[in-house]
């Protein structure tokens, strides 16, 4: 997947300008605030981070352990 490449590479900023069809779409809209989530942090927006993570929870993402370590 492009943008989990770019988050591989270190480069959020790239990847943030992709996520648009992730996050918009309900099938994808958990992987898309994982990935951003990822990006957020990456970029050191921890704000904008938190409020992906908590947008995470109310989705019932799975990971709880996942969650807990980003916040």
């Amino acid at each position: 997947m492009e943008v989990d490449g770019w988050l591989q590479l270190g480069c959020g900023e790239k990847a943030l300008e992709r996520l648009e069809p992730l996050t918009s779409h309900p099938g994808t809209r958990e992987l898309g605030l994982v990935l951003k989530t990822r990006a957020l942090l990456d970029l050191r927006r921890h704000a904008d981070a938190l409020r992906c993570v908590d947008a995470l929870r109310r989705l019932g993402h799975g990971d709880l352990e996942w969650l807990e370590v980003t916040e």
